[in-house]
């Protein structure tokens, strides 16, 4: 009771002596709307934080990693007027809940809320509740995250039921394209409506799920998407977590879980935490699937199988083993990722190349999006800049001269930007210009109205094509010459666009091999060099393009 005292005196000084903040926080939101939003984000979260710290509650949460870094729709289990605390306080960006119109009532409260992009829903008038889904689905388009308990209210009945889920919650995903990440919320009534008035301290376990992307869905499965992520959060508490694949497969296998549906999983990576790899599980999942299905049509004719003769012991033995293939290449996993996710998770095409790209560029494909403050990019018409990334899409185009020209995406590291081509430029660059190409172009910025500005390209230079410098150490003048004819026949059986360069340290004298002896310093003539001259007396440095004027 203690504790219940405690949480409803710091709620009322809470909401008294916020008033002058939200007073402060309104006259921010007139010239720094994004700074107001984050500081009444990470005030609210302060709260929450203090009221569960007094609740004693211990959380263990699982899966945050997740969440993508875009606006995403939350969607989760209801059991306790605390769902909303723990998960919230969780948010690392703006994200709005959708609350029962009830709780308009409460004036200091609903000013925050509705500072914080919550939604107030009257389940008794459709109309006003389409209007409430149309305003969600803004939300997510200006980059506000949605949560939502499609329960429609908080389930009193046993632990692991679920109340149907209300489909119109789902039209904020399927109208956007967003991501929806499923939340399982176990044990969290036993903090306070199981006991009421008391507060007890509780372990509950927050899990989120891998995101479902509907873009990515079979038409039947988004069709029924709300009974698809119920079946995923329903499947996750009455279960606990899947033990391995087939363990997956026969709790959903027969739902709206289908072949299809799998294959996105193992592609995606939701399954890397089943005790094998991708390549593996795209081996034999047909395999297992079949042996379920089997299974189970015995099971349903009244046919005895193997597995009704054997002890549980000895089923294990009968399970069809991950055969000993490895795993895919990295870029290989990124592209399945990007294929049925529309996003890379696991990393990105260009993590490898990073040195390289930031050496390079002048500008970050974000410079050339629009700011929401000033309504311009950092950019400006006719600007000469570099950028680099991957081709991601391209799109040809001829002119009414019959001559071609393109469209092309590219993607780097924190964004994309559309690159325009030319005719003449177009017909000098076209063999650098496949999808998946890594390029650094050179050109001109291209300004839109109220629109992100492009860049008219003027030179493609492929990733391989850029220089490096390869530095030699010798401890001095006499050593280098005494090894000179070794050092040649090292370098004699490489041949590229790299510059060699000497440096005698006693002498601190620096020479450079004539363009005769530019090698390609790759793994193979630097795993010979570092064996001839040790690790600390070899280093390439990246050659940046040259500057553009």
């Amino acid at each position: 009771m203690f504790r219940f005292i405690c949480i409803v005196i710091f709620l009322i000084l809470f909401l008294i002596l916020t008033i002058p903040i939200l007073i402060v926080e309104w006259i921010i939101g007139k010239f720094a709307p994004n700074a107001r939003d984050i500081s009444s984000l990470r005030i609210v979260q302060w709260g929450f934080k203090v009221i569960l710290k007094i609740t004693g509650v211990k959380t263990t949460v699982i899966g945050e990693e997740n969440i993508p870094d875009e606006a995403v729709l939350f969607v989760g289990n209801h059991r306790s007027y605390f769902d909303i605390l723990l998960t919230y306080s969780r948010c690392k960006r703006l994200t709005g809940y959708v609350a029962k119109k009830e709780m308009e009532k409460y004036l200091t409260l609903t000013t925050w809320m509705r500072r914080l992009y919550c939604l107030f829903l009257d389940r008794s008038d459709p109309k006003q509740g389409l209007k409430t889904i149309l305003t969600a689905i803004d939300y997510i388009k200006r980059g506000i995250s949605i949560c939502i308990f499609p329960e429609g209210t908080r389930n009193t009945g046993a632990e692991l039921s679920l109340l149907p889920f209300k489909d119109g919650a789902f039209k904020i995903a399927t109208k956007t394209g967003c991501p929806i990440v499923p939340i399982c919320m176990n044990n969290t009534a036993e903090i306070f409506e199981n006991h009421f008035p008391k507060i007890r301290k509780t372990h509950v376990v927050i899990e989120y799920q891998k995101p479902i992307y509907p873009d990515r869905l079979d038409k039947e499965t988004k069709r029924h998407i709300g009974d698809h992520v119920e079946s995923i959060i329903k499947e996750r508490k009455n279960g606990g977590p899947f033990s391995n694949l087939k363990d997956f497969i026969e709790r959903l296998s027969g739902k709206e879980v289908n072949k299809r549906t799998i294959e996105s999983f193992i592609k995606s990576g939701a399954f890397d935490s089943l005790g094998g790899t991708r390549k593996q599980f795209m081996v034999v999942y047909v395999q297992i699937l079949d042996q379920v299905n089997r299974e189970r049509k015995y099971s349903m004719t009244g046919q005895l199988s193997l597995f009704d003769i054997v002890s549980d012991d000895q089923k294990s033995e009968f399970d069809i083993p991950l055969p000993d293939v490895g795993e895919y290449e990295k870029e290989t996993k990124l592209a399945f990722e990007k294929e049925v996710l529309g996003v890379y998770l696991s990393g990105h095409p260009l993590e490898d190349y990073e040195e390289k790209w930031r050496k390079n560029i002048s500008r970050t494909t974000l410079d050339f999006q629009l700011d929401d403050e000033t309504g311009r990019t950092k950019v400006h018409d006719g600007a000469k800049e570099i950028v680099g990334g991957m081709i991601t899409n391209k799109t040809i185009k001829y002119t009414k001269t019959n001559k071609m020209m393109a469209f092309i995406t590219l993607e780097d590291l924190v964004g994309s930007v559309e690159v325009v081509i030319f005719p003449r430029d177009f017909e000098k660059n076209q063999m650098y210009l496949n999808e998946e190409a890594k390029v650094f172009i050179k050109g001109r910025v291209s300004e839109e109205d109220d629109a992100a500005s492009k860049l008219i390209c003027e030179q493609v230079i492929p990733f391989a094509q850029t220089r490096k410098e390869l530095w030699l150490q010798y401890p001095n003048k006499e050593t280098y010459l005494q090894q000179e004819g070794m050092l040649q026949d090292i370098l004699k059986v490489s041949e590229g666009m790299d510059e060699v360069i000497i440096y005698c340290k006693k002498e601190k004298a620096v020479k450079r091999l004539p363009k005769g002896w530019n090698v390609t310093a790759d793994e193979v003539l630097l795993s010979r060099l570092t064996n001839y001259l040790g690790e600390s007396c070899v280093k390439v440095i990246e050659k940046p393009i040259e500057s553009v004027h």
